[in-house]
């Protein structure tokens, strides 16, 4: 037996015995995922009705700024905080990380001063000129959230993990309700709204690591291993930083490009078919990515083996994701249509067209982590920079020489299939064969046929009332779930546990 800085026993596979298990770590994160997320779509059709698509679009073209800019402020060096072997060592990079977002921070000051209305102008968004001084704190914001999510990953608090996103979306809905409700309702109240929920999640995690490891953080504290640690870790900024920057630009660039070929109402159609799809992509992978890479960080630090933690993970990905976002394809202009109200049904569409885009995404992103915690950056940034380039291409084609939104987003969402050759790459690094992974698509595909198959004759071939056609898909597609559970021990045991421990709280 080994054990972690905490005290807790690990067998030599690196799963935690006493603590906790990966999928128990991940119910709990998930717990709160599906909290915000139904805040989320709870709100969706009231927000929907209360701002016009262009309020959307100019909000998304901010928000495009922030998500770039906050996943490089600190240079990546948080991710290897779950890689140092004491606390103290963590503790020396958590203050790097801060040490350099603040110098980043004061970097995008002077560029907002100095280019700010040529690079708005750039992107046909000098709408947002007002609020260009929002950018360094948003991306402050951003970018402090980061280092604090993972020293609490280290430490295992994944309990105020899930409370701050419940605290963050909470807060964001009832500002974008209220207010939307009393008129104020431009594009660009929308970004205070943003603002402020972008805020509550470093605020809330500091708050909290402030009573429980701030004097292990003032203790620790050294220059000289902040020094040692930049140093050691000197492989995330030289490709970390630049992988994400590019992976996360090539994310925004539609927004960008859209905005600039076509204008806010058709950037704000994209940018809330994206937002309503990937709110339970991204709370769900956000969850199952933060416990994959402490597990397969503890592996690495045991020389045990990462296959069958990658093949278990992508097995239960390739189970949510792949029938949701397969029925999108079918019912996605009706669902937007009847969800968001009238003019919503173009959302729709971009929705049906991005869908398969979206699930390979949800499937490479949780985990491409793993090429961190074997810091393989270096090929992991030749296949992200190609991509990008083919995105790129794709959006100007369809911008520059067709001039059809829905044919951009269509070469956008094909090009977005390159991902599968990532995780063909992280299963070779595994130790994996490559056909396994197509084979477990064929199968959770044959599983969902039936319905798939079904929803599409009730709306195409029968053309039923688009009420009654979202409440069949909803019913055809419970027994493809009950099959999956029946088929997967572990997460049949997972949920009977928790069905159990809500019986006996009741």
């Amino acid at each position: 037996m080994a054990e972690t800085q905490s005290g807790e026993k690990t067998d030599k596979s690196g799963a935690d015995i006493s603590g906790g298990s990966f999928a128990r770590n991940v119910f709990q994160l998930a717990g709160g995922a599906v909290i915000a997320q139904g805040l989320a779509v709870i709100s969706a059709p009231i927000v929907a009705r209360l701002y016009a698509p262009e309020a959307f679009g100019a909000a998304a073209l901010f928000s495009s700024f922030i998500g770039i800019l906050g996943v490089v402020g600190t240079w990546q060096y948080e991710q290897a905080i779950m890689l140092g072997r004491r606390d103290e060592e963590s503790a020396n990079i958590f203050w790097l990380c801060m040490a350099v977002l603040t110098a980043m921070c004061g970097v995008t000051v002077l560029a907002a001063l100095f280019w700010g209305e040529e690079i708005l102008r750039l992107v046909n968004g000098l709408e947002l000129l007002p609020y260009i001084w929002l950018i360094p704190l948003g991306m402050f914001a951003m970018g402090a959230a980061a280092p604090l999510r993972l020293w609490e990953t280290r430490r295992r608090k994944f309990g105020r993990l899930a409370l701050s996103r419940i605290h963050q979306s909470l807060a964001q809905r009832a500002l974008t309700i209220g207010f939307g409700w009393a008129g104020f309702n431009s594009g660009g109240q929308m970004i205070l709204y943003q603002m402020v929920g972008w805020l509550i999640t470093p605020l809330y995690l500091a708050a909290g690591l402030v009573r429980s490891d701030l004097p292990l953080l003032l203790k620790s504290f050294s220059p000289a291993q902040m020094y040692e640690a930049a140093r050691r870790y000197i492989k995330f900024p030289l490709f970390s930083s630049w992988l994400v920057l590019l992976n996360s630009f090539s994310q925004q660039i539609p927004v960008f490009m859209l905005s600039a070929y076509f204008g806010a109402k058709i950037t704000g159609y994209y940018s809330n078919s994206v937002l309503l799809l990937q709110i339970p992509l991204i709370f769900i992978g956000q969850a199952v990515s933060q416990v994959f890479f402490q597990s397969s960080s503890e592996r690495r630090a045991s020389g045990a083996d990462q296959g069958p933690l990658v093949f278990g993970l992508y097995q239960r990905l390739c189970a949510i994701g792949l029938l949701p976002m397969a029925m999108i394809g079918i019912v996605g202009p009706d669902l937007f249509e009847l969800m968001l109200g009238r003019g919503w049904g173009e959302a729709g569409v971009y929705s049906a067209i991005l869908a398969p885009a979206l699930f390979v995404n949800f499937l490479a992103s949780p985990l491409s982590y793993l090429l961190s915690v074997l810091e393989r950056q270096g090929a992991t940034l030749l296949i992200v920079g190609l991509i990008f380039v083919a995105r790129i291409a794709a959006l100007a084609a369809g911008g520059e020489y067709f001039g059809d939104a829905r044919l951009t987003v269509a070469l956008y969402s094909l090009v977005n299939m390159s991902y599968l050759f990532l995780l063909m790459f992280i299963f070779r690094l595994a130790g994996l064969p490559v056909l396994s992974s197509l084979s477990v698509l064929l199968r959770f595909f044959a599983y969902a046929l039936p319905c798939l198959v079904l929803t599409a004759l009730l709306k195409w071939y029968w053309h039923i009332n688009p009420w009654l056609l979202l409440s069949a898909a909803a019913l055809l597609s419970l027994p493809y779930f009950a099959l999956v559970i029946k088929n997967d021990e572990r997460l049949k045991e997972m949920l009977l546990g928790r069905l159990a421990k809500v019986r006996r709280r009741v």
